[in-house]
């Protein structure tokens, strides 16, 4: 059996080209790393290397056996990663959402369901949801489709569309609506933790000047103070997040109306009823009754 450190320091010269930087990256000395390659040819009983005066270098043989090393250390914080993931989800629930409006419906449900666990929510790509589900980090997450995996239920949640915020005395407070057309090229506030709507106001305002804010106080504090336009949602305007006079008009192209999809593992589906079903209770509470399919 091969110890680990030296697969890792394997890796490192394959990785760095020389002893001395690989050295460096381990934060170990070259004849400490020397010796260690020494042990690794012992261990296989073929060379690995060629050796020149103050200088080794990777043979075919070598090459293939960090290739090997590499696979092999991968294989290991996999383990090491889904395993530290499995227990935390013994004790810890963690949601994770394409947008930040469904954590805010979602936390509270949670912390009565699940009374005495730990609760933790994230916004992350929607890549990453799904790849996080299965690998145990999510118990539960929130996308903006349906996903085609047969792994997972998925469960119509709640929907979303897209506002913008103006000042009342601006020309486009007296509209019913507006397109993502006509907010292109302008000035724009927008949440940076604003997750997937982030990305489609990207794409569908390339010659726009995004003004993205990381803090919600300091958007907050621009938007009262400033008459640049900013992005807010029907949820939230309902939910009581408005700023004193402003006015705001939805915008209307399909790409600013999102359906949410609350998903989760198949074994954790009796889990995933009873969560949609005091959800959307909590949803009719926020919005009011008119709000109710």
């Amino acid at each position: 059996m091969i110890d680990i450190y030296l697969l890792e320091h394997l890796d490192a010269l394959a990785r760095f080209g020389t002893l001395r930087r690989a050295a460096e990256e381990l934060h170990i000395t070259e004849p400490a790393l020397s010796r260690s390659m020494k042990k690794l040819e012992a261990a296989f009983g073929v060379p690995l290397f060629f050796r020149e005066k103050n200088r080794i270098f990777l043979n075919e043989t070598g090459k293939y056996a960090a290739e090997c090393a590499k696979k092999a250390l991968d294989a290991n914080r996999e383990v090491l990663e889904k395993t530290l993931a499995f227990d935390r989800s013994r004790h810890m629930i963690v949601i994770g959402s394409c947008a930040p409006y469904p954590i805010r419906v979602l936390l509270p449900v949670l912390q009565d369901c699940f009374a005495g666990v730990t609760l933790a929510a994230e916004v992350a790509e929607e890549d990453m949801l799904l790849t996080g589900l299965q690998d145990s980090r999510y118990q539960f997450i929130v996308l903006p489709q349906k996903p085609e995996n047969d792994q997972v239920v998925s469960m119509n949640f709640l929907d979303e569309r897209l506002y913008i915020t103006i000042p009342e005395n601006h020309p486009w407070a007296l509209r019913d609506s507006i397109s993502f057309q006509d907010l292109d090229g302008s000035r724009l506030l927008v949440s940076g933790s604003a997750g997937f709507w982030l990305k489609i106001c990207k794409s569908k305002l390339p010659n726009a000047s995004l003004l993205i804010q990381s803090d919600a106080d300091a958007m907050a504090k621009l938007a009262d103070a400033s008459s640049l336009p900013a992005f807010n949602s029907d949820r939230m305007l309902k939910g009581g997040y408005i700023v004193p006079g402003r006015t705001a008009v939805p915008i209307i192209d399909p790409e600013a109306h999102v359906q949410y999809y609350l998903t989760c593992m198949k074994s954790n589906k009796a889990k995933l009823d009873r969560l949609l079903t005091l959800s959307q209770a909590r949803i009719i509470r926020l919005s009011g009754p008119s709000e109710s399919k």
